[in-house]
């Protein structure tokens, strides 16, 4: 498997993977750099024209908001069935939470497909967000792994596919891997 290095959001991408954060909507608003995350908003990187983040990034004041503003860029909340014949450029793998319980601000990951057959990582995790998340969940057949350093490295612990609480990670993830269901890092 081949990876890539996508310096302009500083992550990594595996297999395509593409990151998008989620944090608020009423009025758009779009910042090029934000260093922490805004408390009860919903943002995500915007998508240049091939579907890949910019390092800039729109917020909202709901995360449905965000759900839309991604089905406007061609992105899937939820990933084709298996009898649908169309592909999607890309799909959500997953969000982070700035508190316990899928709540707070939050910021959505996505990737080329759902994690069936394909893993997806991030590190390190956009501007704002390492040491911010205290839950997280994954979507569209992935589970995730939070680890404590940069690189996939440190203390790690697995999402199967929710953690309405990170534990001994609150506030700690640096680096996020989505895998496919089943898989543990």
């Amino acid at each position: 498997m081949r990876t890539r290095v996508l310096r302009s959001m500083g992550l990594i991408s595996v297999a395509g993977a593409i990151l998008i954060s989620t944090t608020a909507f009423a009025s758009p608003s779009v910042s090029t750099s934000a260093t922490q995350a805004p408390s009860s908003s919903f943002c995500t990187a915007v998508p240049d024209g091939q579907g890949q983040p910019t390092n800039k990034s729109i917020c909202f004041g709901h995360e449905n908001s965000v759900d839309a503003y991604l089905t406007e860029q061609g992105i899937r909340i939820q990933a084709p069935s298996a009898q649908s014949r169309t592909t999607a450029a890309s799909v959500v793998l997953g969000r982070a939470y700035q508190d316990t319980n899928l709540r707070g601000a939050s910021f959505t990951y996505y990737g080329s497909s759902g994690c069936a057959g394909a893993t997806f990582g991030f590190s390190p995790l956009a501007s704002g967000w390492t040491n911010t998340i205290s839950s997280a969940q994954g979507t569209n057949g992935c589970w995730l792994t939070l680890y404590s350093a940069t690189g996939f490295g440190g203390d790690r612990q697995n999402c199967t596919p929710t953690c309405t609480s990170v534990l001994r990670f609150n506030d700690a993830v640096k680096s996020i891997v989505f895998r496919p269901t089943g898989q543990l890092g």
